[in-house]
């Protein structure tokens, strides 16, 4: 038989609303009986039924009768039938469900067995409209408090070392992101929350990892064996459990650790893997349908509220947090260092109110890595369409100088990160502002000792797909 990976679109209407899906088709070897859906995850906001349209071929033919006594439908090993214990109904070759769930599918064509596809049916990503939007901070420029800066000087600017004082920029901690600049983006969808303990566990229990244990306790470990910028009461509390649950944001994990679990979800749902990892070296197939970070740019408007941004307040420029936008609105958004029921770590996702497109911890909870090398000049220069960030650390920089800045191999890996976290307050959670993978708390002997290769307590992501 002629074999053929089948790629389609299939729209479905739902209570007037359209759901756009895209297909791919898992093939077994060793049988003619071939079984696909129109999604392996299927976006539904805010609609009650969840629909995925099945296609069988046997030889090649499409099945049209599944009314036949020939075809036998298995969800999870199990028959389907109408007196069955399911979550779901299914109608000619119309799945439908109520329930957010994983299903491993396969059928029963006169006795031979198809290969078995995995359909997630959720809503924990959501639809970004594309669109375009002035990317960057259209307040007046934030300065770092007096005795932080004679403490430890300005970690953005790379015209001193690490900890010296009066360097290009001074005590100003937004001028990376004073340039106002149009972006167009193309439609995405985003995570609602940010990646669990429990996603990242799975993940460890799947992938092959050798860990003896793949459980809390185990990343528990893999987080307490990178201590380089971390804080004697924070491996306390770790060491207490006090950080580790599986509706928690994980921490503690590398940039590298984020772009593997994209490429094993990816590969999971039977989507295209979006990254080549090859040790410390990592490519993107931005085309690629897979999971992946998301940019700098299709967080900052994600994080707005995409085109459902509120343009009534800030001259039109959206909620300075994500959300909120005064000290009234926002505890009830954001998971910052000045509330008074702040445990000094993060709390589970989903637990406080959601911006306009749905997203939780946008501001605050934790910081997220983006795709993007981080360069301070990047807005001055970078591309205006779906931009993907610098080809390197402080690209302009090195360009400009011809050589690396002195303290550049401490930076040489600094990714962007964005949103705050549950240790920070003010500037550092607007939705504009600017950071990167660097240890935010050391003393100034201990430089040495910084690793380049970043995992915070502080540190965690989320995960983007395109829409298209």
């Amino acid at each position: 038989m002629n074999k053929k990976i089948l790629v389609f679109l299939l729209l479905i209407v739902m209570s007037s609303l359209l759901i756009a899906c895209s297909s791919d088709v898992l093939k077994d070897n060793t049988t003619n009986v071939n079984l696909a859906a129109d999604q392996r995850v299927l976006i539904a906001d805010g609609i009650d039924d969840i629909k995925f349209e099945i296609l069988v071929k046997d030889q090649g033919e499409e099945i049209i009768d599944f009314g036949s006594s020939e075809l036998e439908f298995y969800f999870d090993d199990e028959i389907y039938n109408e007196e069955g214990n399911f979550d779901f109904t299914l109608e000619g070759n119309v799945l439908t469900t109520e329930e957010a769930g994983d299903y491993h599918v396969y059928v029963m064509y006169k006795g031979e067995k198809s290969n078995k596809i995995y359909i997630e049916a959720n809503n924990d990503l959501v639809l970004v409209n594309g669109g375009t939007f002035k990317m960057g901070d259209w307040q007046e420029m934030a300065k770092i408090p007096e005795d932080i800066y004679q403490e430890y000087g300005n970690i953005k600017d790379y015209s001193t070392e690490i900890g010296e004082l009066d360097g290009k920029y001074k005590d100003d901690f937004t001028f990376d992101a004073l340039n106002l600049h149009d972006i167009t983006l193309d439609s995405y969808y985003i995570a609602e929350h940010e990646t669990t303990f429990g996603d990242y566990i799975e993940f460890l229990e799947q992938s092959g990892n050798d860990l003896d244990s793949k459980d809390l306790d185990a990343i528990k470990n893999i987080i307490l064996s990178r201590k380089e910028d971390q804080t004697e009461e924070w491996i306390e509390g770790v060491e207490a459990g006090e950080w580790f649950d599986y509706e928690m944001p994980v921490v503690g994990i590398t940039w590298y650790d984020a772009v593997k679990f994209c490429n094993w979800k990816s590969e999971r749902d039977g989507f295209e893997k979006v990254y080549n990892i090859s040790n410390y070296s990592v490519t993107m197939n931005q085309r690629a349908s897979g999971y992946r970070l998301p940019t700098e740019a299709e967080w900052e408007y994600a994080a707005r509220g995409g085109e459902k941004m509120n343009v009534e307040v800030n001259d039109g420029y959206g909620h300075i947090f994500s959300g909120a936008s005064t000290a009234d609105e926002w505890d009830n958004y954001v998971w910052h260092a000045n509330r008074s029921d702040n445990e000094n770590k993060p709390i589970p996702v989903k637990s406080l109110k959601a911006n306009e497109l749905g997203l939780y911890d946008m501001s605050g909870n934790v910081w997220e890595f983006c795709w993007d090398f981080y360069d301070p000049d990047y807005y001055d220069y970078g591309e205006t369409y779906n931009p993907t960030g610098p080809k390197g650390p402080y690209d302009s920089v090195v360009a400009q100088s011809g050589e690396v800045f002195e303290d550049f191999e401490t930076r040489s890996h600094t990714k962007v990160l964005r949103g705050g976290s549950w240790g920070n307050t003010g500037v550092f959670v607007r939705s504009t502002f600017r950071f990167f993978s660097i240890a935010q708390y050391y003393d100034s002997e201990d430089v040495e000792q910084i690793s380049s290769i970043y995992a915070s307590w502080r540190s965690g992501f989320r995960i983007v797909r395109n829409a298209e």
